[in-house]
């Protein structure tokens, strides 16, 4: 693209796209955003330059806006026009598909709901990688322990209660909380002070979500209180 069609685009067609576009020109589409709208609009122009360029075309600011405008209003984008991609904007206008969020609630065929998209195909097991490569770990770790800890580090892995665990080796459940302590603290020296905080943390997905409805919640009070 030459200096001059750059300059077209950056001084007179980008303003014009953003202008319409905020001005609801064009409707998003599933998860789109005006602001995400708005360059894929500039990408789709600035390809239509190159071309008319390429041909030796006479194009003006208008023309290329308004074409773009019409192009998006159809569905189609600058990295596809596909009418069969289940994510495409121009298979979700044609009514075939659309675009939920993992964090919607679904409802079952009684009428009452059973969870979000993320916790129905959220996988609790563990990955085999992972569940081998925590065995060559603990491998290293028990024999620093003695027979009790070691009893009493399988029994809380299975999630036994601690009164539990208490009335099996006959001693008081402060004293198995301390013994977990002192466990922890062997941990801890092993693997590094972190590794406790990691193993009993949120998942990368769980943390997202509370992230996602901490600002819906302060944009949802800002705009109560104005």
């Amino acid at each position: 693209m030459s200096p001059a069609a750059s300059a077209m685009l950056i001084n007179q067609i980008a303003p014009l796209i953003t202008g319409a576009v905020h001005k609801g020109a064009v409707k998003t589409v599933g998860c789109e955003d005006r602001e995400e709208l708005v360059q894929d609009c500039l990408a789709s122009a600035a390809q239509m330059l190159d071309s008319a360029e390429q041909r030796g075309k006479v194009v003006t600011p208008g023309n290329i806006t308004y074409y773009v405008l019409q192009s998006a209003k159809t569905g189609r984008r600058s990295t596809s026009a596909s009418r069969t991609d289940a994510l495409s904007p121009a298979c979700q206008l044609d009514g075939r598909s659309s675009v939920r969020s993992m964090d919607a609630p679904v409802e079952s065929s009684g009428g009452y709901e059973c969870g979000s998209l993320h916790e129905i195909f959220e996988d609790r097991g563990e990955d085999p990688s992972l569940t081998a490569a925590r065995r060559i770990d603990w491998i290293r770790v028990l024999p620093l322990l003695d027979d009790r800890s070691r009893s009493i580090l399988c029994e809380t892995s299975e999630g036994i209660p601690v009164n539990v665990i208490a009335e099996r080796h006959k001693v008081s459940s402060p004293r198995i909380v301390q013994l977990k302590r002192e466990i922890a603290a062997v941990i801890a020296e092993h693997f590094g002070n972190d590794i406790l905080a990691i193993i009993t943390g949120d998942t990368a997905w769980e943390k997202n979500i509370r992230s996602v409805r901490e600002k819906e919640a302060c944009r949802y009070e800002r705009s109560w209180t104005r």
